[in-house]
């Protein structure tokens, strides 16, 4: 299909199907892997705080007696919510560039249906990375260091409950 110089040398009906065939693939395996990372990032971040607390809580079988809340409690606490939030807008960044990624491919594929485009000029179009952006590890790195964050925070605030 492609020689040495990333020219596409075939432009029949076949190599449209093919493009439209992988294209439709692409965005399919891109929605059902962003609702299955949604999915457990959201078990993650809603569900595993409030299960490492009541741990806490029913963990050691006692009665809480109280919480002192200093002010390094405070500044964790603050750091926490901050951590949080950024999770969600790396979140929706991530997922607004791959919908306009996904949006890009879809107006290819009626493009390539309507004739008004030319298949040997579209090599640049068909990749999912955007070289105008950081990398996705990027991305990832800062999500997992936020996650750590969190963590301790979340660790570190319910070691000081005081129980009976």
């Amino acid at each position: 299909m492609e020689n040495e110089n990333n020219k596409i040398e075939n432009t029949g009906p076949a190599l449209k199907i093919s493009i439209i065939a992988h294209l439709t693939n692409e965005i399919s395996t891109i929605t059902t892997l962003r609702n299955s990372w949604r999915n457990q990032v959201m078990s993650l971040i809603y569900i595993g705080p409030f299960l490492l607390i009541s741990s806490a809580f029913f963990g050691p079988k006692k009665i809480p007696k109280g919480f002192e809340l200093s002010r390094l409690h405070w500044v964790l606490i603050i750091i926490s919510f901050a951590c949080w939030i950024s999770l969600g807008l790396i979140a929706g960044l991530v997922e607004f560039g791959i919908w306009k990624k996904c949006n890009e491919w879809r107006i290819l594929i009626l493009q390539i249906i309507s004739d008004k485009v030319d298949i040997t000029k579209m090599n640049e179009k068909l990749f999912l990375h955007d070289q105008s952006r950081p990398p996705i590890y990027i991305s990832y790195l800062i999500v997992y260091i936020l996650l750590g964050t969190i963590l301790f925070c979340v660790i570190y605030l319910t070691a000081n409950i005081f129980f009976k």
